[in-house]
């Protein structure tokens, strides 16, 4: 989670931009591959930062809101 900051642009579009931070742990178990029967555990833990923009277009339907998203 992160903040969020959306700034009016002309020609009723808008651009918002998030900030989203996100702590991960990975541990494994297994065999060693250099001796038999003995087994090797690990952990990983990382950080992972994403920063997504968003572009609006605002319509001046009174009744219904809609958007379209795109994704890459």
């Amino acid at each position: 989670m992160g903040p969020t900051i959306e700034a009016g642009l002309p020609f009723g579009f808008a651009a918002e931009v998030n900030v989203l931070y996100k702590r991960f742990d990975y541990s494994w178990v297994g065999e060693s591959g250099f001796v038999p029967r003995i087994e090797a555990a690990g952990l990983t833990t990382g950080n992972s930062w994403e920063i997504p923009l968003l572009l609006k277009r605002r319509f001046s339907l009174h009744s219904a809101r809609p958007y379209v998203l795109g994704d890459r």
